[in-house]
């Protein structure tokens, strides 16, 4: 999901990606609102840890969701 295609399509649409940088995530060098932003979650990762930065960006809501919907498709 950490592409520039998919923070893109996200962006157009006046959306906040809540995507988790890989693990070894390089900044990249284009200047779209997009890049800049997906620039800084590396070093926002790095700065509190990767559990903390889920906890804090909301990441771990939208997993409860899909395993919420799961349980209901059962």
């Amino acid at each position: 999901y950490d592409t520039k295609q998919c923070r893109q399509v996200i962006a157009d649409r006046q959306a906040h990606a809540v995507i988790p940088p890989r693990k070894n995530a390089k900044p990249w060098k284009d200047t779209k609102s997009s890049s800049l932003e997906r620039n800084e979650l590396p070093r926002t990762v790095k700065r509190l840890g990767r559990t903390l930065w889920k906890k804090w960006s909301g990441y771990h809501r939208r997993s409860l969701v899909e395993t919420k919907m799961h349980c209901i498709k059962l």
